[in-house]
């Protein structure tokens, strides 16, 4: 699976949103991300829970063109 597969599964949930590809050029078109990461987290406790959370959106059914494809 590449990363534009990946973030077309995703769909935004999660991670960014991909507006349009190029493959031919390896281009992506990404939605801007935001600037805050769990670095700027001050409690441990809120870090993980975000994580937790962002971890859960990325799980996602791979898409049927891969099915079967990874172990």
């Amino acid at each position: 699976m590449h990363e534009p597969d990946a973030l077309t599964a995703w769909a935004g949930r999660g991670a960014v949103q991909l507006f349009e590809r190029d493959s031919s050029r390896f281009a992506m078109l990404l939605e801007r991300a935001d600037v805050h990461s769990l670095a700027d987290v001050l409690s441990i406790d809120e870090a993980v829970t975000v994580a937790g959370r962002v971890c859960r959106r990325l799980a996602v059914p791979a898409p049927p063109a891969l099915d079967g494809v990874l172990p």
